[in-house]
């Protein structure tokens, strides 16, 4: 399975930064994602660039504005009044909607949860809606300081007006438009949507067809004595890893004749000095193996945050924590834990058709050079899953409908090590089921539910 070349090339050194550098890159684009200020200050930058140039063009080529605008046609001292009072309304204007927002982003982190702010505050539309109205501030701004600095006698730039006035009559429309955007932002089932639609990007991103499906190829390969006289990988700093430059440490151990085991992924808490795995084939304390040290700590990206640079479970996390808020005796919302469900299921379904890499990463000339610990769907599975059944405990209507869902992603399941792990919940239900069998209704019916899914999963029934 050749992945990488070698690191001994001339140009290893600039690709490997660059590699590291594009990873970097997009942990910053999505944390400027999730920020709400950027793209109202490219709308405002927008405005005041379109403004300007508006009035610049009006004065420079007078033969070509000569005719009369029909949305203003007065005198420049009517304008100041006019564009006075609407920058005024156009800073209450964005100022309710900012008020609006954070009464959505309250909403969300009480009812979601807080870390689903952050999604939340990526909706796009979102922003385009406060852009458009902080851009309308910055025009009347311009506007504004454009007629306190012309003389009397000159002439009154009417298209200029009319463009800040035709603005601002716009900004009540989207003003609407924001309002239904914002209420309907607030809903768990648009939430939920979003959360799922970046759990796909990020499947189609991750899971692509490397590696291998053989499922006993794990640690076979590595020699008896790989901790024994290994030299210990720790970690730099403590943090979130949020990305490992896996075909960076293949070239740098290849270029040593190395071998490297690392037991940690993205996603995962370290802390500072904490063995994270091994190095074979160098000795501890030489230059070389300093050298590789270095290479390898720098390929890992550690931050305060989790990203889904990697982390598969980074969107699965969220979509679990809004069924477990739901599912709490505090909310008791059945139907979003419900949703939660389907929309997890389908994403299910779009993994189990895709290749994630086992872990084990090769040079160019096929020799194993590194082991990885990797994130499975059947990890996934058990973490979700698992969390949900345990919340919806005495929830027949929750409970019935995983068990539907696991009998369809059983015709979705390839692996074995996947179909275990559905078997495994699906019988947990029924054992939860036993502890709370005073208070069900229909236990038969989920009893029934559960037989038909350990059928599909090829397994013995519940009996």
């Amino acid at each position: 399975m050749g992945m990488t070349s070698p690191s001994n090339s001339p140009l290893s050194f600039p690709i490997n930064l660059g590699r590291q550098t594009l990873a970097r890159l997009f942990n910053s684009l999505m944390a400027l994602q999730a920020n709400l200020w950027l793209v109202p200050a490219l709308y405002c930058i927008g405005f005041f660039i379109v403004t300007a140039g508006l009035y610049t063009a009006e004065i420079a080529y007078p033969e070509i504005f000569h005719k009369p605008i029909t949305l203003f046609q007065g005198e420049a001292a009517d304008a100041k009044t006019v564009v006075a009072t609407l920058l005024s309304a156009m800073i209450t204007m964005a100022t309710l909607s900012i008020s609006i927002t954070i009464v959505v982003l309250s909403l969300a982190a009480s009812q979601l949860g807080p870390r689903l702010i952050k999604s939340v505050m990526s909706d796009r539309r979102t922003k385009d809606f406060i852009g458009m109205f902080f851009g309308a501030i910055v025009a009347c701004f311009v506007l504004t300081v454009i007629l306190h600095s012309r003389q009397p006698d000159q002439p009154v730039p009417q298209t200029t007006i009319a463009f800040v006035f035709l603005v601002v009559f716009v900004n009540l429309f989207v003003l609407l438009g924001f309002v239904h955007h914002i209420a309907q932002s607030c809903m768990a089932d648009s939430v939920i949507y979003r959360v799922s639609r970046e759990l796909n990007h990020t499947i189609d991103r991750l899971a692509e067809d490397e590696g291998t499906e053989d499922e006993s190829e794990e640690l076979a390969d590595l020699p008896s004595d790989f901790e024994k006289s290994g030299v210990p990988l720790e970690l730099r700093q403590s943090g979130y890893i949020q990305h490992i430059g896996y075909k960076t440490v293949v070239e740098r151990a290849a270029a040593a004749d190395a071998l490297v085991r690392i037991d940690v992924s993205a996603g995962y808490y370290g802390i500072a000095g904490e063995r994270v795995g091994w190095i074979h084939g160098v000795k501890d304390g030489t230059d070389e193996a300093r050298t590789l040290l270095d290479a390898i700590g720098g390929a890992i990206t550690i931050d305060t945050t989790r990203t889904p640079t990697q982390d598969l479970e980074y969107s699965v996390r969220h979509l679990v924590e809004i069924a477990v808020r739901a599912l709490s005796p505090g909310i008791n919302d059945n139907y979003t834990a419900i949703q939660v469900v389907d929309q997890f299921s389908a994403s299910l379904a779009a993994m189990f058709s895709k290749t994630v890499p086992n872990g084990r990463y090769c040079d160019e000339d096929g020799v194993a050079r590194l082991w990885a610990v990797t994130t499975g769907p059947e990890d996934i599975v058990f973490n979700a899953f698992d969390r949900i059944r345990l919340a919806a405990a005495g929830k027949p209507d929750v409970t019935a409908h995983m068990l539907a869902k696991i009998k369809v992603l059983s015709s979705f399941a390839r692996r074995d090590a996947v179909r275990s792990v559905l078997r495994d919940q699906v019988k947990a239900i029924m054992q939860d089921m036993e502890c709370c069998s005073a208070t069900i209704v229909d236990e038969a019916e989920i009893k029934s539910l559960a037989d038909e899914a350990m059928k599909s999963l090829h397994g013995k029934g519940t009996e």
